[in-house]
Parts: C-alpha cells; structure tokens; sequence
C-alpha cells in the first residue's frame, strides 16, 4: 500500500462526515451560515490496530505518522473544500476544518447534506451512501471496498454478521475497535440552533433503514 492509498483512507472519512475513523469517538460538526456556507470540523484518528496496519504499509522512512496532512489538504480542496486546516498532533490523531461555500461537495451531491428553510440536514440511508460511492472518485471508491461495509455494495448484514466479515479480512483486534467506535455529529444553524447526536459506526456501516438528523 502506498503513500496515496494510506492518505485517502482518512479523506473518505471525511467526505462522510468522519464516519469511518477508527477511535473510540469522532466528533464531526457542521455549521451553516448565514451566507449559505458550511464549516466543517473533524477530531478524531485510528485505533492502534488500524494505526499499526498503515505504519506497516507506509512508504519506507515514512513510518512517524498515520496521515500525511498536505496530501490530505490538496485532496480536500480538490473536492470542493476552501479554507482546508489539517493538523496531526501525534502519531494518529488529527483535526479538520475546512468549508463548502457552494455546496458542491461529496456531501451535498450525494443528498447526505441539504439545506431545508435555512437549516442544515442529515439524510442517512442506504441509498445515498450508495449515491456517495457511485459519484466519489476511484480512489475513494478503493477504500470503500476495502472497508467490506454492506451499505455500499448492495448487501444486507446484521451487526454482528459484518464484525465476523471485518475479523476474518483484518483480524480481532480491528474489528473490535469498529465494534466500539462511535460518531457525535452536532449540527448548528445560522439562528444558533443546535442538534446533537451520538451514532454507533456499525450501525452505519450496515444500516438498511435511515436516519435524519436536523
């Protein structure tokens, strides 16, 4: 695995609000203004396991740390983000903030993210994160594969099905630290309102029904 292939591991994290680090939390919020903007903010990283797994794979003399935040700053901005900050404070942890002026990213022309009477949405189902991987690039849709998550491939499996599938490909102690991780996602509008919500990252990965969040 190459430098560019560990990179986009923490970049289609981000094109989903974050959903796929592999930490205990990921904090995500996203902020719409009132110039029609949204501000995006990321804090999280990945577990020691999949930590470890990138390291291993990482270009030789690249091997202190799991993301390389000017390749993921060039990717973000690519993909429609202005105002990318990346900051890598340790071997795997990192923060992100960046904006969508226009809307055009991943998370609007997937229909996860819309703007209703000036208020911001999460629209969650199978559908649009299958919508997501059929408009992201082939880089993007390479790590998808390699997460093996039913919701985008057309598969239905429980829980319990999908963290077997996970041990067997990369062993216990990644798929636990799947098992175990969660998403808070805060959404806060231009009149200040704010909605909070903690989401469990296997739910998402295999979820056939949907979730709103407003």
């Amino acid at each position: 695995m190459n430098s560019k292939v560990k990179n986009i591991l923490f970049i289609f994290c981000l094109m989903i609000f974050s959903f796929i680090s592999f930490s205990c939390t990921t904090e995500v919020t996203l902020q719409l203004n009132k110039n029609g903007s949204v501000d995006i903010k990321f804090l999280g990283g990945a577990g020691e396991a999949f930590t470890n797994m990138i390291l291993a794979n990482a270009n030789e003399g690249d091997t202190n740390a799991a993301f390389d935040v000017h390749e993921i700053s060039y990717q973000l901005a690519k993909s429609g983000f202005s105002n990318v900050k990346v900051v890598s404070t340790n071997v795997s942890d990192i923060s992100v903030s960046m904006s969508d002026s226009q809307k055009n990213s991943y998370l609007f022309t997937s229909a996860l993210a819309s703007v209703e009477k000036n208020s911001l949405k999460l629209d969650l189902d199978s559908e649009k994160l299958k919508a997501f991987y059929n408009s992201a690039d082939e880089t993007i849709q390479m790590v998808l594969d390699l997460l093996l998550a039913p919701v985008f491939n057309d598969e239905v499996m429980t829980e319990s099905e999908y963290i077997d599938v996970l041990s067997s490909f990369y062993g216990e102690a990644a798929a636990k630290e799947v098992q175990f991780s969660n998403v808070k996602i805060t959404i806060i509008n231009p009149d200040g309102s704010k909605s909070v919500q903690n989401l469990s990252l296997v739910k998402l990965l295999t979820l056939t029904g949907s979730i709103s969040i407003k």
